[in-house]
């Protein structure tokens, strides 16, 4: 995804799950069509996302999901 000119702040699904909204420090909010398929932006990425940033993130108190399996995992939380 592509589009944003600096710092996003924000980023959400829809509740039909189909579209993935964000918003920034450009004052802008995007919108893209989410991927139906977790391979393709799997496929994309490098790292998944950290335990850190999935407390942040995600919820504290959600176990954590390994959503690209085979991509590490960043050390530091």
């Amino acid at each position: 995804m592509t589009g944003n000119k600096n710092i996003v702040w924000s980023v959400a699904f829809s509740p039909d799950g189909k579209r993935i909204v964000s918003g920034g420090d450009d004052t802008f909010v995007r919108m893209w069509l989410a991927y139906a398929d977790a391979a393709a932006v799997c496929a994309k990425l490098t790292t998944n996302i950290s335990h850190q940033q999935w407390r942040d993130w995600v919820a504290p108190d959600i176990d954590y999901v390994e959503v690209c399996p085979g991509l590490p995992i960043p050390a530091g939380g």
